[in-house]
């Protein structure tokens, strides 16, 4: 018998603002993809109403896509800072929700051709190592902004997760 791999898990959280950013995202992903996927859409609880995950849900049949939506809890230490919303620190509770190895993807990204090359990474990550994370440009480059990776772009490998709950909260 042969096996089958696996659509390979893509996560991202949005809320009622994020529906249609989201469905350019899936629409880019299903358009670049070598390899199968599917995505899991986390949101914090009363963020996206029924309606949008309706619509979202429809779209992502018509392209194809297997996507399922996480109904996150609320934490008091996401809090809006300028342009970051609560829903971006979703990242944390899905990751910690997702045990198997995924990849965390901003919804207000355009994915490019060659963007699921980096299942293989995260998928042979040693668990210790924490994080796959995509470059974002040389420090010091005025694209890099002073960081050497892209938040909106982090593979999560199996295994446990860090505390991050600390950290946020100091």
């Amino acid at each position: 018998m042969e096996h089958v791999k696996a659509p390979f898990r893509v996560v991202c959280a949005i809320d009622s603002r994020m529906t249609y950013g989201l469905v350019v995202l899936l629409g880019s992903l299903q358009r670049t993809s070598f390899q199968p996927f599917r995505v899991t859409v986390g949101y914090l609880e009363d963020s996206l109403p029924e309606t949008d995950r309706d619509h979202v849900a429809e779209i992502a049949a018509a392209l194809g896509v297997p996507i399922d939506f996480l109904r996150l809890p609320h934490n008091p230490l996401f809090i809006a800072q300028g342009h970051i919303s609560p829903t971006t620190f979703a990242k944390f509770l899905l990751a910690d929700s997702i045990p198997e190895p995924h990849l965390w993807i901003d919804a207000d990204t355009v994915a490019l051709p060659g963007w699921d090359s980096i299942q293989d990474s995260i998928l042979t990550c040693d668990e210790r190592e924490g994080l796959v994370v995509a470059e974002r440009g040389s420090i010091g480059s005025s694209r890099s902004q002073g960081l050497p990776f892209n938040a909106g772009v982090l593979g999560w490998p199996r295994g446990a997760r860090r505390d991050w709950a600390t950290p946020l909260a100091a």
